[in-house]
């Protein structure tokens, strides 16, 4: 026998030496006692002052593996027990009584299973955090009846079989967290305790904080139930049954949460029920379901979706605030004679059903207050609406039955603008007796229909439209219409009872409208018109649809005094002032007008035909009128001006009219093509000692062709034109110089002894320019600027500031940009002091040049063009 037991303990060892060490070392832990967990506790242990003491008060405690029996908590101090290891347990495991006051620590979650009862709180106090726990054949959890025992359970699984897996007799307990199952009813059950005569009603509370509740019942099991005082916080609960039930004497606040059942319905409600959040399901119910006549529900939140009947009025009251009601067969239903309280605050859409359809049935509680009939209800009762009613000074929402409206005689009619169409509407209540006064209706159309009273006489629809009787047995009722618009419209027939449409019908129909008058303005369009001259045009009046309306009026508003009409001999006469009349009934060809602008630039005229002040039709169209180019001319005279006549007319002379109406500054509007003879003006000059020298010319194409003429004629082109006579010494010959100094011939300056003689620098300057291709000899700064300019391509100046002493109209622009340009380009002297601002620098534009500082100038701009 010893050898045989030293043989086992060599194997065994042996065996350890083969395990990993890991698996020793936990196999090790399993079986080893923490002494920092606490005494282990023993099956029937008793903890109380007394065992407290024979353990050295110690309070700390620690259960684990297997218990016959359970242990009892009546210490005064407060313990902990430390649940080290999974438990197997018979009967009940925790009994608190007297004063007890515990706290079951299970941080590593191991389960505790095999008896009938956890926790049984006789009186005092438990917390128990974390764990897997099971019970059978009775409460899980006990808050036994009698006491005011306080329990608490955080984050804890409870698998429940054949009873509650918390009960609540009348105690106080608190869920957080974790998941309670059982496949008897309810999974939780929170109870105001009043079975025993002559003891005194204890009302349970609790509360549910995220809590997950599941009833495994195979039948109609609740997942929470309560007469006590519960509230809900998150969390979810499922059941074939009730998620919720609501027994008598309780009092449910759900916060929020998500409820749902495959039964009748997710929340049935006795007693009071405050819903202020949450999600509600039931998909073969309803999803909350009052109960009894005792039952008082508040609906002030959640969502209620996805369920056969929303909220189902059985007996009790319901009060409806605020919800969403979403994808639900019916939002509402109404069982026999109940009815549904819905405040102002409820402003979603709502289905409703009752069962016992009727018109007139009352479905909302009546109020004093004026909202009711804005509140979005829709019937589900077939051949019913949701009707409004006012009675003693409250309203309500009822039923009304539908009846049946249809329009003749108007279906896709076509209504002449301005014409009338006659039209009935037939009324049918479908069998149903007794639906009293009605009203039809169009709507916004009131204003253009007329009705037809008995007597067969028409009559404007009084605002709220006409009176009729559903029970006199008549159903049609005539009416005529004139429509205010054109094109496609629709009317429709409203039986309105009581703020209602018991009834619509819709027709479509398309009034024509009348094509009124057209006017055209033809050849004047984009037209452009010299300043001083006329323009034919004429103007097309279509009457259309106006042609019986007789005279109206061609008028041209502020321009009437430009304008001649051609009268019927063809002869031009001034407009009258109110317009030219005409008849629109012998309107045959288009009305001959000329104008002659007053002003100048782009404008617009505006042709109106009008009767008295209403217009008729309008058209406009733009033309420019071009001003006529300016003459300048400086100690000359115009002696004469004369334009081609019209139709190969001899020329005509204008030489007055453009004396007369000559410009502030002296210069003449002269028309582009007219031909004008000028002349030095030799009266001017009779007594001064000088002469004609020549011209200085700009604005013509040929200055050298009149600039030695003392009196020429030329074409006025498109452009302004200046000529300035320039005069000389009476004394000189002709053929003699004007002015002496050097000359420049090529690169060389060719100088005379200390002057050169007069014909010597007069052939030599003529030559130097013909052989540098001068176009002509300017005279002074203003006209060597231009030739310079001018033979350079006209290229823009970089400073856009302008000379003072430069004109700066816009006929002065090719001036200043020339005087610039040649400034800029060191081609002509800067006579300005030193330290002149730019701003206020001058040109000194008639500031004479002679001939060897034109050619100075013009070989310089030769070889600035070819540098550049």
């Amino acid at each position: 026998m010893k050898k045989r037991l030293i043989s086992l303990l060599l194997a065994f060892s042996m065996m350890l030496t083969f395990l990993p060490a890991g698996a020793v070392s936990a196999f090790a832990e399993e079986n080893t006692i923490d002494p920092e967990k606490g005494v282990l506790l023993k099956s029937g242990d008793t903890i109380n002052d007394k065992f407290i003491g024979e353990h050295d008060g110690a309070t700390t405690y620690q259960m684990r593996d297997n218990y016959a029996s359970g242990v009892t908590i009546s210490a005064s101090e407060k313990v902990t027990i430390n649940i080290t290891g999974n438990i197997d347990y018979k009967g009940t495991l925790f009994n608190v009584s007297d004063s007890g006051n515990v706290t079951v620590e299970n941080d590593k979650n191991y389960t505790v299973k095999g008896g009938a009862r956890v926790v049984s709180l006789v009186q005092g106090t438990i917390t128990v955090n974390g764990g897997t726990y099971y019970g059978s054949g009775t409460e899980t959890f006990l808050n036994f009846r009698y006491n005011k025992g306080v329990m608490w359970l955080n984050d804890i699984n409870v698998i429940a079989s054949r009873d509650n897996a918390v009960n609540n007799q009348g105690g106080e307990v608190h869920i957080k967290g974790g998941t309670y199952t059982s496949n008897s009813s309810p999974v939780i059950y929170n109870q105001t305790w009043d079975r025993d005569k002559g003891a005194a009603e204890l009302v349970g509370i609790m509360t549910l904080t995220d809590v997950t509740v599941e009833s495994t019942s195979s039948g109609t099991g609740t997942g929470v139930g309560n007469s006590g005082n519960l509230t809900i916080t998150g969390g979810k609960v499922t059941a074939p049954g009730p998620a919720l039930n609501t027994y008598s004497k309780g009092e449910t606040t759900v916060e929020s949460g998500d409820f749902s059942s495959t039964g009748d319905c997710a929340v049935r409600v006795y007693e009071k029920l405050y819903l202020k959040g949450g999600t509600f399901t039931a998909p073969n119910g309803s999803a909350i379901q009052s109960r009894d006549d005792s039952a008082y529900t508040e609906i002030s939140g959640g969502t209620i979706k996805d369920s056969k009947v929303g909220v189902e009025v059985v007996k009790g009251s319901v009060d409806l605030k605020k919800t969403t009601f979403q994808g639900n067969d019916i939002d509402i239903y109404l069982q026999k004679d109940q009815v549904i309280t819905i405040e102002s605050s409820f402003k979603n859409a709502a289905t409703i059903d009752c069962a016992d359809p009727k018109d007139g049935r009352q479905l909302t509680k009546a109020t004093e207050t004026d909202y009711q009939k804005n509140l979005n209800l829709t019937s589900a009762n077939k051949d019913y609406l949701v009707g409004y009613k006012t009675e003693d000074g409250k309203e309500y929402r009822c039923l009304s039955w539908k009846v049946g409206v249809t329009i003749e005689g108007l279906e896709n009619a076509v209504i002449k603008e301005g014409e009338s169409k006659d039209f009935t509407v037939k009324v049918d209540p479908k069998g149903y007796a007794n639906l009293g006064e009605a009203f039809i209706d169009f709507g916004d159309k009131n204003g253009e229909i007329e009705y037809q009273d008995d007597n067969g006489v028409y009559h404007p629809m009084p605002p709220a439209g006409r009176e009729i009787d559903l029970e006199s047995g008549k159903n049609q009722y005539t009416f005529r219409i004139t429509p205010q618009n054109a094109g496609a419209q629709k009317l429709t027939a409203a039986v309105v009872r009581d703020a209602v449409k018991l009834g619509t019908a819709e027709e479509n129909f398309t009034v024509a409208g009348r094509v009124h008058t057209t006017v055209a303005i033809e050849g004047l369009e984009d037209a452009v018109i010299k300043e001083g001259e006329s323009k034919d045009f004429t103007v097309k009046v279509t009457p259309n649809d106006d042609a019986n309306l007789g005279e109206a009026f061609i008028d041209f508003g502020d321009k009437n005094s430009e304008i001649e009409y051609k009268d019927e001999h063809g002869a031009y006469q001034p407009m009258p002032e109110g317009g030219l009349p005409i008849d629109l009934s012998k309107v045959k060809e288009p009305y001959a007008f000329r104008i002659a602008p007053k002003e100048t630039g782009k404008q617009t005229l505006t042709a109106a035909v009008k009767q008295d002040k209403n217009e008729l039709a309008r058209d406009e169209k733009d033309f420019v009128v071009s001003e006529m180019p300016i003459l300048t001319l400086k100690d000359g005279v115009i002696t004469s001006v004369t334009v081609p006549g019209k139709d190969g007319a001899d020329p005509e002379d204008i030489t007055e009219i453009v004396k007369k109406n000559a410009n502030e500054d002296g210069s003449f509007h002269v028309p582009e093509g007219a031909t004008v003879s000028v002349a030095f003006d030799k009266d001017a000059f009779a007594d001064s000692g000088l002469k004609f020298g020549h011209w200085d010319i700009t604005g013509l194409d040929d200055p050298n062709a009149y600039q030695d003429k003392e009196s020429f004629a030329f074409e006025m082109p498109a452009k302004a034109v200046t000529l300035k006579a320039m005069t000389q010494d009476a004394s000189i010959e002709d053929d003699e110089p004007d002015i002496v100094g050097p000359i420049v011939i090529g690169t060389t300056v060719v100088v005379g002894g200390a002057v050169l003689g007069y014909q010597a620098y007069s052939l030599g300057a003529e030559f130097a320019g013909k052989l540098m291709a001068l176009p002509y000899f300017p005279s002074n700064r203003s006209a060597l600027a231009m030739m310079l300019w001018e033979d350079a391509g006209k290229p823009m100046p970089e400073s856009e500031l302008l000379y003072p002493d430069v004109g700066q109209e816009e006929r002065d622009m090719d001036l200043q940009h020339a005087a610039r340009w040649a400034m800029e380009n060191e081609l002509i002297p800067d006579l300005n002091d030193e330290g002149t601002a730019p701003e206020e620098m001058k040109f000194y534009p008639d500031n004479a040049v002679s001939k060897i500082d034109v050619l100075n100038a013009w070989q310089k701009a030769q070889e600035l063009k070819q540098n550049a």
